[in-house]
């Protein structure tokens, strides 16, 4: 009997085989090296919602971070290795007590039953909302991005100048996060003064999808900062103290915010009228109905815009070459003018 033969024999009467026993001899290997590499980065732990306390040394993570890289497109990332029993799944967020960065895991892979590999994205904001049904404050780390698209994030009209800033967020996908729908507002700003708010217009809840966690990838468009309603101090949207909250009241017909519904922000001239529709939301996120409203057009050719209202709806449309190429601010209030949403109109040639 060869050597070979032998070991093949050996390996039968233990019921393993060859692979087996060159995966296990390599998870032991790298076990025995792992803490002595450069790479090794002590004092990370993994993030948890709501969680403050990082001190325990018996809950770091066994990692290795190398090649740190930089783009426009990805932010800052860097590609990890953890042990075979230290799964890290897209989605997932680390803490590095040491630097104070937050990363979310935006690649992961199993390499040969071995090792983890993959790569980590730098978050670059804390994302803070509140939850429509208690009030709780959420704080998320997430990565987010200016997705603005061939214009300056800004656009004129005669008499005003507006933003039309996108942004995408990534973020751990979860039972809060799966949730992020319009009306939601968030705040994306360093400036506390006067903010820059943001609504979400869409949340891809599927397109990273991965290991049974993911990444959701929220696109939200720039929203007015409204002082009555949004606490920049705290950088919440629509926020409700909790002493509101407490209150016996009806919050079926109390708004805590609105926005317009519409399938067009083009109006041709000499085209079809468009409709748009106001919604307004109560503390819980429903929808209220047959609520009183006004509707107006902020420009300095108001008077060529045709408006046809019917309380919540209300038809455009324009018939006046003149005009193609301009812009215009359609705004609709609820009665005791405290909510107000905006949508910026452009006007184009029919042809």
């Amino acid at each position: 009997m060869t050597g070979l033969e032998k070991f093949r024999w050996k390996m039968s009467l233990t019921g393993q085989n060859q692979r087996e026993e060159n995966i296990l001899n390599s998870r032991m290997l790298l076990h025995e090296v792992f803490y002595d590499d450069s790479s090794y980065t002590p004092n990370v732990y993994k993030w948890v919602l709501g969680k403050t306390d990082y001190t325990d040394p018996e809950e770091w993570l066994p990692i290795r971070f190398y090649e740190r890289t930089h783009s426009a497109a990805q932010g800052t990332t860097w590609k990890f290795q953890s042990p075979y029993h230290t799964q890290i799944k897209v989605g997932d967020i680390v803490l590095n007590k040491t630097s104070g960065e937050y990363l979310l895991c935006t690649e992961s892979r199993n390499l040969n039953a071995v090792h983890w590999e993959g790569r980590f994205t730098l978050c670059n904001w804390i994302l803070r909302w509140q939850k429509r049904e208690t009030g709780e404050i959420l704080e998320y780390p997430c990565y987010e991005i200016n997705s603005t698209q061939y214009n300056s994030g800004e656009t004129t009209g005669r008499l005003f100048t507006l933003g039309s800033a996108q942004h995408l967020i990534k973020l751990p996908c979860d039972e809060n996060t799966v949730k992020l729908d319009t009306p939601q507002r968030f705040m994306l700003d360093k400036n506390a003064e006067n903010p820059s708010c943001y609504i979400v217009t869409q949340n891809d809840t599927t397109s990273e999808n991965y290991d049974g966690k993911g990444i959701v990838r929220v696109t939200v468009f720039q929203s007015e900062y409204n002082p009555q309603t949004d606490n920049a101090e705290l950088g919440i949207c629509d926020y409700v103290s909790p002493e509101s909250l407490g209150e016996n009241i009806e919050k079926q017909t109390v708004v805590s915010r609105c926005r317009i519904a519409y399938e067009t922000t083009v109006l041709k001239s000499g085209g079809d009228a468009k409709l748009y529709t106001a919604h307004f939301y109560n503390a819980d996120g429903d929808l209220i109905e047959d609520m009183p409203c006004e509707w107006s057009a902020v420009c300095d050719f108001a008077d060529k815009i045709t408006m046809q209202t019917d309380g919540a709806l209300v038809w455009l449309s324009v018939d006046n070459d003149e005009l193609i190429d301009e812009s215009f601010k359609l705004v609709v209030n609820s009665l005791d003018g405290q909510y107000e949403a905006s949508l910026l109109i452009r006007i184009e040639s029919l042809l």
